[in-house]
This record gives structure tokens, sequence and C-alpha cells, in this order.
């Protein structure tokens, strides 16, 4: 039996991969965005005379950013569910678990101090 369980893991590590995948490739879009937001401010200021008191700089990039790194977050967490529902249920219940244990560790610690 642990030869199927043993196999199933391998196979299942592709599609783990894939996922962990898409959610890494969002998150290095969102920073890379980050990145060019944070060029439109600062090389203004790292490119004024030494004596240069103010320096005008463009903060709607950040702005921008900021609007959007959510729904970016959530596209990718949207595509996950519709393609690997099972797994995403799996999980998601796992961490209600692990959550519920955390919780209730913190307040046995908390009653015994």
């Amino acid at each position: 039996m642990r030869r199927v369980t043993a196999t199933s893991d391998r196979l299942d590590l592709p599609a783990r991969r894939r996922r962990h995948a898409r959610l890494i490739a969002a998150l290095t879009t969102l920073i890379g965005a980050c990145a060019e937001a944070a060029g439109a401010v600062y090389q203004p200021i790292a490119a004024a005379s030494p004596g240069q008191e103010a320096v005008e700089v463009n903060v709607l990039p950040c702005v921008q950013v900021s609007l959007t790194a959510a729904a970016l977050l959530d596209r990718a967490r949207t595509e996950d569910d519709a393609r690997w529902p099972a797994v995403v249920a799996w999980e998601r219940a796992q961490a209600q678990q692990t959550y519920a244990a955390r919780c209730a560790v913190a307040q046995a610690r908390e009653l015994a101090e």
C-alpha cells in the first residue's frame, strides 16, 4: 500500500509544481511591477543634483500596482480553483484544521499563563 501512495504522490508532484508555478508567476509579475513603480519614484531622486532640495516624482505607478495586486493574485487563485478543485478544497480543509489547532494551542497557552 505504501507503494501506491508513494506512486500517487509522485504522480501528483507535477500538478502541484504547476499549481505553485502559477501562483509564483503571479507573484513575480507583481514583484516586477513593484520594482518598476519604485524605479519611477526613485530614479528621478537618484538623478537629481546633490544640492537640489525638491524632486518631482510620479507616484501613479505605485498607486496602480496597489490597486491591481489583489486582483492579480485572486485571478491566479481562481484559475487554481477551476483547474484543481478537489485538491484546493482538500488544502483549504487542511488549512482550517491547522488554523483551529493553532487557535486552540494559543488559547491553552493564554489560560496557562
